[in-house]
């Protein structure tokens, strides 16, 4: 591929990315931050699993 997309929100870019490039799923990681950590920092993952129009995989 060798592009790249570039927003100041992650799921944002990782969502133009899906459309771009036609992607059929998402694979992504969590660090599985619980309670006032993740209420404090948010999560990309959360963020996309919102956002996306394809599947989500999510792997801890």
């Amino acid at each position: 591929m060798g592009s790249h997309e570039i927003d100041s929100r992650p799921e944002c870019a990782i969502a133009a990315a899906v459309s771009k490039y036609h992607c059929d799923v998402i694979v992504m990681a969590t660090h599985g931050w619980r309670g006032i950590e993740k209420l404090l920092l948010g999560s990309v993952t959360q963020k996309t699993l919102l956002l996306a129009d394809v599947p989500v995989l999510v792997c801890r």
